[in-house]
């Protein structure tokens, strides 16, 4: 407005406008979910990428923050939500918030082998190889970095009997360590019995030829039951002679897996009588 003293008040308006301040827009991380059986550093470097994927744009004097103070989640599995936050100078905080996370890794499974016995009398060769596989049947599943392990630290059972117990170990990044026990058995050998022939006595005055034939029948009256690969043998095949005599012959059972078995018996031709002869009388 202009007054003067000459002519009434000459007047104009005019604005002053401040264009508004563009709105925020801001733009949260995508949810992430990565998969288990990585490393935590692996983990850690991917997880900090991750919260540099917020953007915003508008704002006047816009700040963007999050409220993430922590690690990353745990390797072997967990989750964390972060959020976001723009301040600036005309409009109220915008937020939004995201979700890392980390699948469990998978829980170790571990299989023992079945507990086995192996029959006596196998060689000692044949029970190490089926101790040796019988040890590589144990298997796992699941785990991160899962590792396979026992506490077998020598030989196999013997071959003559006896059992070994073996505890089967997996060790993995993400849980305890999972055992479990397994039994090898080897059977004892059954024990040998050995039956020698009876006592035999053959009459006298039979020729030799019967002597002979009585004397092998009766060898072969010996037996034995039991033992591993046992073999019998005695220490003479020579009969008495058929005019009176005996033989005592020890017989003896060898075998795998125990000490040598004997037993002795005796097989007696009776001595033949003796002639009386009676002469005439002297005339």
């Amino acid at each position: 407005t202009v007054t003067s003293d000459c002519e009434p008040n000459v007047t104009c308006t005019a604005t002053f406008r401040g264009d508004p301040a563009p709105p925020v827009m801001l733009t949260c991380p995508a949810n992430v979910t990565e998969a288990a059986c990585q490393t935590q550093a692996q983990i850690d470097t991917k997880f900090n990428a991750w919260l540099g994927t917020a953007s915003f744009s508008g704002g006047c004097n816009a700040m963007l923050s999050n409220n993430n103070s922590g690690p990353a989640p745990d390797h072997c599995g967990g989750s964390k939500s972060v959020t976001y936050t723009v301040t600036s100078d005309c409009e109220p905080n915008v937020t939004c918030t995201a979700t890392f996370t980390v699948d469990p890794a998978p829980p170790v499974m571990l299989t023992c082998p079945a507990n086995a016995t192996e029959a006596a009398c196998q060689t000692q060769a044949e029970i190490d190889t089926k101790f040796n596989t019988w040890l590589g049947t144990a298997m796992f599943t699941g785990g991160c970095n899962g590792m396979l392990s026992n506490d077998n630290s020598g030989p196999a059972p013997d071959h003559c009997g006896g059992n070994k117990s073996v505890t089967f170990t997996v060790t993995s990044d993400c849980e305890p360590n999972q055992t479990c026990t397994a039994t090898f058995t080897v059977s004892p050998a059954p024990a040998v019995v050995l039956t020698c022939p009876t006592n035999a006595t053959e009459a006298a005055c039979q020729t030799q030829a019967q002597i002979d034939t009585k004397f092998n029948t009766w060898l072969g009256t010996a037996m034995f039951t039991g033992g591993c690969n046992g073999m019998m043998s005695n220490n003479s095949t020579t009969a008495p002679n058929a005019c009176g005599g005996s033989a005592s012959i020890t017989f003896t059972v060898t075998s795998d897996c125990e000490p040598n078995q004997t037993c002795t018996a005796t097989f007696t031709v009776d001595p033949a009588p003796p002639v009386m002869l009676t002469c005439p009388a002297n005339a």
